[in-house]
């Protein structure tokens, strides 16, 4: 046979029937769908509780020691390896001096470092005070009086939700100034979680202080553990390696039902090596379709409100899942084909 003899048969075998094309395809599907799309939607889940973790402060360390915090070193965090922001802080000692709003004033801190990094606050304009959108449903984003008459302009407002997180800046306006001096504490933004970063926040200390705290400033997530770890450590990661075992047997089972008319084909003059190569075309012709459609839909499905890194994953991630099961489909087949031998028919017919 040659080569468009070899393709062409393969055609009349899956237009007829005789493959089992939808069968495999529809099968396939299922086999996808309860395994490399469970566990990609497994690994969706951990990134939008990471997610959580990030925007609701739980990667947000806090060290504090009045007057005790080298600001310099402090603000000299950010840019280590996970440290998203830094910045140190310090209350105004006569905070309702310096705000003309008598009856209303935020507390006002002076703050050094990054606070967009740190806070994920939203800049509006290059200078001027940091506004919690607490403050900001107050006042508004208009320049704020000073008591000596001047004005402050607001130059952006940070989140600060009321969902476990230590109160402090609930309330609060941050006048930006230069590192240089003391401060009371240091706040680091660190994600992904790294543990050797997390450990260089003692270092911002001054020599000598010894009473300082730490604490997470959302300390309701608990201990932070990185990305990483939780999708080495989810229990659905196991399910790729049964995806592509079921494919395998789902490939195996196809061809090996159809032995008896198989090995009546060698029979007849089939060349083994021919036939094979033949099944191997028929199982991609249900293979592929299936495999193409479960991947878009679980990459529209799995990647809808992630980061662009996290959808880059995702996909990479059931690109090689699905990749997998369908090499095991076609892996599966061709096993099953090199079982097929013409001295077994008559056992086979006899048995049918």
């Amino acid at each position: 046979m040659r080569w468009g003899s070899i393709w062409s048969e393969a055609m009349r075998n899956v237009a007829s029937g005789t493959t089992r094309a939808i069968l495999g395809a529809l099968a396939l599907i299922m086999i996808l769908a309860g395994t490399v799309v469970q566990d990609a939607l497994a690994v969706q889940h951990i990134f939008a509780s990471q997610r959580a973790v990030r925007s609701g402060g739980g990667a947000t360390h806090v060290i504090s020691a009045p007057d005790g915090i080298d600001g310099e070193r402090c603000v000299g965090l950010t840019g280590l390896n996970g440290v998203a922001g830094s910045m140190a802080l310090r209350e105004v000692p006569d905070r309702f001096a310096v705000l003309a709003y008598p009856h209303s004033k935020p507390s006002l801190y002076e703050v050094a470092g990054d606070v967009v990094g740190t806070l994920d606050a939203h800049p509006s304009q290059p200078t001027g005070v940091w506004l919690s959108e607490a403050m900001v449903g107050r006042f508004g984003i208009r320049p704020l009086p000073m008591a000596d008459g001047g004005t402050a302009h607001v130059a952006g407002t940070f989140p600060y939700p009321d969902d476990g997180r230590n109160s402090q800046l609930a309330s609060a306006a941050l006048a930006p100034v230069p590192p240089m001096g003391v401060f009371d504490s240091c706040w680091v933004t660190i994600w992904p979680h790294d543990p050797e970063s997390l450990a260089l926040l003692e270092t911002v200390l001054l020599p000598g202080v010894n009473d300082a705290t730490r604490q997470q400033l959302n300390p309701s997530f608990g201990s932070a553990t990185s990305t990483l770890a939780l999708l080495e450590q989810r229990p659905t990661r196991w399910l790729l390696s049964i995806g592509a075992a079921a494919a395998a047997a789902l490939g195996l089972v196809l061809i090996r039902t159809r032995r008896v008319e198989l090995s009546l084909a060698q029979h007849l003059g089939v060349h083994a090596t021919q036939q094979r190569l033949q099944l191997v075309l028929e199982t991609a012709c249900w293979a592929l379709p299936a495999g193409i459609l479960a991947a878009a839909v679980s990459v529209v499905v799995t990647t809808a409100g992630t980061t662009a890194p996290e959808a880059s994953w995702l996909v990479g991630h059931i690109g090689t899942g699905i990749g997998a099961c369908l090499a095991a489909a076609i892996v599966g087949s061709h096993a099953a084909a090199l079982l097929i031998v013409e001295k077994k028919l008559y056992a086979w017919t006899k048995d049918r």
